[in-house]
Protein backbone atom coordinates (compact mmCIF):
# COMPACT_ATOMS: atom_id res chain seq x y z
CA UNK A 1 0.00 0.00 0.00
CA UNK A 2 0.79 3.60 -0.48
CA UNK A 3 3.05 5.61 2.12
CA UNK A 4 0.77 8.84 3.22
CA UNK A 5 1.49 11.32 1.07
CA UNK A 6 4.32 13.43 1.07
CA UNK A 7 5.38 16.32 -0.89
CA UNK A 8 8.67 17.26 -2.41
CA UNK A 9 8.47 20.15 -4.23
CA UNK A 10 11.59 20.16 -6.37
CA UNK A 11 13.34 21.40 -9.72
CA UNK A 12 11.93 21.02 -13.25
CA UNK A 13 11.73 22.52 -16.82
CA UNK A 14 11.09 21.64 -20.43
CA UNK A 15 12.45 20.29 -23.71
CA UNK A 16 11.85 18.32 -27.04
CA UNK A 17 10.95 15.54 -27.74
CA UNK A 18 13.05 13.60 -31.21
CA UNK A 19 11.71 15.22 -34.65
CA UNK A 20 9.37 17.77 -32.63
CA UNK A 21 9.67 20.86 -31.36
CA UNK A 22 9.18 22.16 -27.60
CA UNK A 23 6.64 24.18 -26.29
CA UNK A 24 7.14 26.61 -24.14
CA UNK A 25 6.11 25.31 -21.10
CA UNK A 26 3.41 27.23 -18.95
CA UNK A 27 1.10 26.26 -15.99
CA UNK A 28 -1.74 27.19 -17.76
CA UNK A 29 -1.57 25.14 -20.18
CA UNK A 30 -2.92 22.59 -16.84
CA UNK A 31 -4.02 24.49 -14.44
CA UNK A 32 -7.70 24.99 -15.56
CA UNK A 33 -8.30 28.66 -13.97
CA UNK A 34 -6.11 29.43 -10.85
CA UNK A 35 -2.51 28.47 -10.09
CA UNK A 36 -0.49 27.29 -6.69
CA UNK A 37 0.30 30.46 -4.02
CA UNK A 38 1.59 27.85 -1.58
CA UNK A 39 0.88 24.44 -0.19
CA UNK A 40 1.11 23.82 3.64
CA UNK A 41 2.41 20.07 3.61
CA UNK A 42 3.08 18.86 7.50
CA UNK A 43 2.95 22.06 9.05
CA UNK A 44 5.52 23.73 6.33
CA UNK A 45 4.94 25.88 4.02
CA UNK A 46 6.05 26.32 0.35
CA UNK A 47 5.58 29.22 -2.03
CA UNK A 48 5.51 28.66 -5.91
CA UNK A 49 6.92 31.94 -7.59
CA UNK A 50 6.16 32.38 -11.66
CA UNK A 51 8.06 34.23 -14.18
CA UNK A 52 6.37 36.90 -16.44
CA UNK A 53 5.66 33.49 -18.85
CA UNK A 54 3.28 31.84 -16.75
CA UNK A 55 6.32 29.28 -15.61
CA UNK A 56 7.37 27.80 -12.46
CA UNK A 57 10.44 29.52 -11.91
CA UNK A 58 10.94 28.46 -7.81
CA UNK A 59 9.85 26.97 -5.27
CA UNK A 60 11.04 28.12 -1.43
CA UNK A 61 10.13 26.04 1.86
CA UNK A 62 12.46 26.23 4.66
CA UNK A 63 14.71 23.05 3.89
CA UNK A 64 14.45 23.56 0.82
CA UNK A 65 14.57 25.37 -2.47
CA UNK A 66 14.08 24.32 -6.19
CA UNK A 67 14.89 26.55 -9.02
CA UNK A 68 14.25 26.63 -12.78
CA UNK A 69 16.50 27.05 -15.61
CA UNK A 70 15.19 26.95 -18.71
CA UNK A 71 17.58 26.91 -21.04
CA UNK A 72 18.20 24.02 -23.19
CA UNK A 73 21.92 22.28 -24.14
CA UNK A 74 23.89 18.51 -23.24
CA UNK A 75 25.32 16.74 -20.28
CA UNK A 76 26.76 13.36 -20.25
CA UNK A 77 24.79 12.47 -23.81
CA UNK A 78 21.59 13.66 -23.04
CA UNK A 79 20.05 16.51 -24.70
CA UNK A 80 18.19 19.21 -22.65
CA UNK A 81 15.95 21.75 -22.76
CA UNK A 82 15.86 23.08 -19.11
CA UNK A 83 17.34 22.18 -15.76
CA UNK A 84 15.28 21.69 -12.86
CA UNK A 85 17.77 22.13 -9.45
CA UNK A 86 16.60 20.89 -6.19
CA UNK A 87 18.73 21.07 -2.59
CA UNK A 88 16.76 19.23 0.00
CA UNK A 89 18.52 20.27 3.49
CA UNK A 90 16.19 19.41 5.80
CA UNK A 91 18.73 17.49 7.86
CA UNK A 92 22.02 19.71 7.82
CA UNK A 93 24.24 17.22 7.96
CA UNK A 94 23.18 15.14 5.06
CA UNK A 95 22.28 17.79 2.39
CA UNK A 96 20.65 16.25 -1.13
CA UNK A 97 21.09 18.10 -3.96
CA UNK A 98 18.62 16.49 -7.02
CA UNK A 99 18.94 17.77 -11.01
CA UNK A 100 16.78 17.10 -14.07
CA UNK A 101 18.00 17.83 -17.13
CA UNK A 102 14.24 17.58 -18.98
CA UNK A 103 12.91 17.39 -22.41
CA UNK A 104 9.37 18.29 -23.59
CA UNK A 105 7.17 17.45 -26.63
CA UNK A 106 5.06 20.39 -28.64
CA UNK A 107 2.24 20.08 -25.98
CA UNK A 108 4.99 21.36 -23.41
CA UNK A 109 5.14 17.80 -21.78
CA UNK A 110 8.30 16.17 -20.13
CA UNK A 111 9.08 13.07 -22.51
CA UNK A 112 12.26 12.37 -20.92
CA UNK A 113 14.09 13.62 -17.34
CA UNK A 114 18.01 12.68 -16.77
CA UNK A 115 18.20 12.76 -13.05
CA UNK A 116 21.22 13.27 -10.77
CA UNK A 117 20.92 12.90 -7.27
CA UNK A 118 24.30 13.47 -4.93
CA UNK A 119 24.36 12.72 -1.26
CA UNK A 120 27.33 12.41 1.02
CA UNK A 121 29.37 12.15 -1.83
CA UNK A 122 27.51 9.12 -3.56
CA UNK A 123 25.78 10.28 -7.09
CA UNK A 124 22.79 8.19 -8.23
CA UNK A 125 21.36 8.31 -11.98
CA UNK A 126 17.93 7.39 -13.30
CA UNK A 127 16.20 7.80 -16.58
CA UNK A 128 12.71 8.64 -16.50
CA UNK A 129 10.62 8.11 -20.25
CA UNK A 130 6.70 9.52 -20.37
CA UNK A 131 4.28 8.74 -22.92
CA UNK A 132 0.52 10.65 -23.58
CA UNK A 133 -2.04 10.00 -25.39
CA UNK A 134 -4.02 12.43 -28.31
CA UNK A 135 -5.70 14.53 -25.23
CA UNK A 136 -2.48 14.80 -23.31
CA UNK A 137 -3.08 12.18 -20.37
CA UNK A 138 0.09 10.57 -19.50
CA UNK A 139 -0.35 7.02 -20.11
CA UNK A 140 3.14 5.29 -19.73
CA UNK A 141 5.91 6.22 -17.47
CA UNK A 142 9.48 4.15 -17.66
CA UNK A 143 12.63 4.06 -15.34
CA UNK A 144 15.42 2.52 -16.93
CA UNK A 145 17.94 1.89 -13.74
CA UNK A 146 14.71 0.42 -11.64
CA UNK A 147 13.10 -1.78 -14.44
CA UNK A 148 10.32 -0.82 -13.53
CA UNK A 149 7.30 0.62 -16.21
CA UNK A 150 4.05 1.96 -15.20
CA UNK A 151 0.45 1.83 -17.25
CA UNK A 152 -2.39 4.43 -16.10
CA UNK A 153 -5.89 3.99 -17.73
CA UNK A 154 -7.91 7.34 -18.34
CA UNK A 155 -12.34 6.82 -18.09
CA UNK A 156 -13.99 9.86 -19.41
CA UNK A 157 -11.23 12.40 -18.31
CA UNK A 158 -10.52 10.30 -15.01
CA UNK A 159 -7.12 8.48 -13.99
CA UNK A 160 -9.07 5.37 -12.96
CA UNK A 161 -6.27 2.95 -12.80
CA UNK A 162 -2.52 2.33 -12.20
CA UNK A 163 -0.66 -0.91 -12.78
CA UNK A 164 3.34 -1.25 -11.98
CA UNK A 165 5.59 -3.21 -13.64
CA UNK A 166 8.82 -4.92 -12.59
CA UNK A 167 11.01 -6.15 -15.77
CA UNK A 168 11.72 -9.73 -14.26
CA UNK A 169 8.86 -10.05 -11.62
CA UNK A 170 5.93 -8.83 -13.58
CA UNK A 171 2.89 -7.16 -11.98
CA UNK A 172 4.25 -4.99 -8.67
CA UNK A 173 1.27 -3.07 -7.96
CA UNK A 174 -2.35 -2.62 -8.70
CA UNK A 175 -4.32 0.81 -7.72
CA UNK A 176 -8.16 1.50 -8.66
CA UNK A 177 -9.02 4.95 -8.11
CA UNK A 178 -12.91 6.01 -7.78
CA UNK A 179 -13.90 9.88 -7.91
CA UNK A 180 -16.35 12.24 -6.08
CA UNK A 181 -18.87 14.62 -8.15
CA UNK A 182 -16.53 17.93 -7.07
CA UNK A 183 -15.07 18.90 -10.41
CA UNK A 184 -10.99 19.25 -10.26
CA UNK A 185 -11.74 23.03 -11.53
CA UNK A 186 -8.43 23.72 -10.74
CA UNK A 187 -6.34 20.99 -11.95
CA UNK A 188 -5.04 19.22 -9.66
CA UNK A 189 -3.28 15.99 -9.57
CA UNK A 190 -1.74 13.65 -6.73
CA UNK A 191 0.37 10.79 -8.92
CA UNK A 192 2.23 9.60 -5.74
CA UNK A 193 -0.79 8.62 -3.84
CA UNK A 194 -1.88 6.84 -7.24
CA UNK A 195 0.90 4.54 -7.56
CA UNK A 196 2.66 6.68 -9.70
CA UNK A 197 6.21 6.88 -8.28
CA UNK A 198 7.91 10.02 -9.66
CA UNK A 199 10.85 10.48 -6.76
CA UNK A 200 11.35 14.47 -6.58
CA UNK A 201 10.19 14.91 -9.95
CA UNK A 202 6.44 15.28 -9.17
CA UNK A 203 6.60 18.68 -8.55
CA UNK A 204 6.77 18.54 -12.17
CA UNK A 205 3.12 18.59 -12.54
CA UNK A 206 2.73 22.11 -10.64
CA UNK A 207 5.24 23.24 -13.64
CA UNK A 208 2.45 22.04 -16.36
CA UNK A 209 4.70 19.58 -17.98
CA UNK A 210 3.17 16.41 -16.88
CA UNK A 211 -0.23 15.59 -19.01
CA UNK A 212 -3.83 17.08 -18.06
CA UNK A 213 -5.55 16.67 -14.43
CA UNK A 214 -8.09 14.59 -13.74
CA UNK A 215 -12.06 16.38 -14.59
CA UNK A 216 -12.59 15.32 -10.55
CA UNK A 217 -11.36 15.27 -7.40
CA UNK A 218 -10.54 11.64 -6.16
CA UNK A 219 -12.07 9.69 -3.19
CA UNK A 220 -10.66 6.28 -2.88
CA UNK A 221 -7.73 4.74 -3.90
CA UNK A 222 -7.66 0.77 -3.58
CA UNK A 223 -4.04 -1.27 -3.66
CA UNK A 224 -4.57 -4.95 -5.11
CA UNK A 225 -4.89 -6.43 -1.25
CA UNK A 226 -7.91 -4.35 -0.89
CA UNK A 227 -6.51 -1.91 1.16
CA UNK A 228 -7.54 1.70 0.62
CA UNK A 229 -6.66 5.32 1.15
CA UNK A 230 -9.44 8.54 1.66
CA UNK A 231 -9.33 11.57 0.53
CA UNK A 232 -11.58 14.36 1.96
CA UNK A 233 -11.84 17.88 0.20
CA UNK A 234 -12.66 21.64 1.69
CA UNK A 235 -13.50 24.12 -0.92
CA UNK A 236 -14.23 27.33 -1.27
CA UNK A 237 -16.52 28.27 -4.25
CA UNK A 238 -14.62 25.29 -6.70
CA UNK A 239 -11.25 26.43 -5.39
CA UNK A 240 -9.53 23.38 -3.19
CA UNK A 241 -8.17 24.74 0.08
CA UNK A 242 -7.04 21.67 1.75
CA UNK A 243 -7.46 17.63 1.31
CA UNK A 244 -7.31 15.37 4.31
CA UNK A 245 -5.93 11.84 3.22
CA UNK A 246 -6.75 8.97 5.66
CA UNK A 247 -4.89 5.82 4.92
CA UNK A 248 -4.09 2.80 8.14
CA UNK A 249 -5.39 5.46 10.30
CA UNK A 250 -3.04 7.70 9.67
CA UNK A 251 -3.96 11.44 8.01
CA UNK A 252 -2.13 13.75 6.31
CA UNK A 253 -3.63 17.18 5.72
CA UNK A 254 -2.21 19.37 3.18
CA UNK A 255 -3.58 22.88 2.68
CA UNK A 256 -3.41 25.28 -0.55
CA UNK A 257 -3.61 28.67 -1.29
CA UNK A 258 -4.30 29.79 -4.91
CA UNK A 259 -3.70 33.20 -7.51
CA UNK A 260 -4.61 34.13 -11.04
CA UNK A 261 -1.46 34.99 -13.30
CA UNK A 262 -1.75 37.99 -15.70
CA UNK A 263 -3.44 36.51 -18.84
CA UNK A 264 -5.98 34.89 -17.85
CA UNK A 265 -9.64 35.64 -17.02
CA UNK A 266 -12.47 33.51 -15.79
CA UNK A 267 -16.00 33.85 -17.66
CA UNK A 268 -19.40 32.46 -17.81
CA UNK A 269 -19.74 31.65 -21.49
CA UNK A 270 -23.40 32.73 -21.29
CA UNK A 271 -22.01 36.15 -20.74
CA UNK A 272 -19.52 36.22 -23.17
CA UNK A 273 -19.14 37.38 -26.60
CA UNK A 274 -16.89 36.57 -29.29
CA UNK A 275 -16.44 36.58 -32.31
CA UNK A 276 -13.91 33.57 -32.74
CA UNK A 277 -12.97 30.64 -30.43
CA UNK A 278 -9.77 28.53 -30.65
CA UNK A 279 -8.59 25.67 -28.38
CA UNK A 280 -5.00 26.09 -26.73
CA UNK A 281 -3.32 24.17 -29.96
CA UNK A 282 -5.14 26.31 -31.99
CA UNK A 283 -8.11 24.31 -33.14
CA UNK A 284 -10.94 26.62 -34.19
CA UNK A 285 -14.35 25.59 -32.33
CA UNK A 286 -17.78 26.78 -32.60
CA UNK A 287 -18.79 26.68 -28.93
CA UNK A 288 -16.15 26.11 -26.59
CA UNK A 289 -17.08 23.78 -23.09
CA UNK A 290 -15.58 24.28 -19.94
CA UNK A 291 -11.45 25.13 -19.72
CA UNK A 292 -9.05 26.86 -21.30
CA UNK A 293 -9.25 28.40 -25.01
CA UNK A 294 -8.55 31.54 -27.12
CA UNK A 295 -10.61 34.45 -27.73
CA UNK A 296 -10.56 35.94 -30.84
CA UNK A 297 -13.01 39.72 -30.46
CA UNK A 298 -14.66 41.01 -33.65
CA UNK A 299 -11.98 43.81 -33.15
CA UNK A 300 -9.02 41.55 -33.52
CA UNK A 301 -8.09 41.40 -30.28
CA UNK A 302 -7.12 38.08 -28.44
CA UNK A 303 -7.44 36.67 -24.57
CA UNK A 304 -6.91 33.75 -23.21
CA UNK A 305 -10.41 32.82 -21.43
CA UNK A 306 -11.00 29.67 -18.53
CA UNK A 307 -14.82 28.89 -19.38
CA UNK A 308 -16.41 27.94 -16.58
Amino acid sequence: MKHIYKLTLCAIAGAMAVGAMAATPSVTEVFKNKVLKTMTVEGQSRTLNYNDLNQLESVIGTDYSCTFTYQGGEYNGFAYDAIITEVDSEDPRDIVTTSFYVKLNDMGFIVSAYQEEEEDGDLDTELFTFTYDAQGYLTKMTKKEEAEETNLTWIDGNLTKVEVIDQYEGLEGEYDITYSANINANGLMFYDLMGVDLDELEIAYYAGMLGRPSENLPSQIEDEEGDTGQFSWTLSGNDPTQVSYTEDRDTEIITFTWTTLAGISSVDIDAATAEEWYTIDGLKVSTPNRGLYIRRSSDGTTQKVYVK
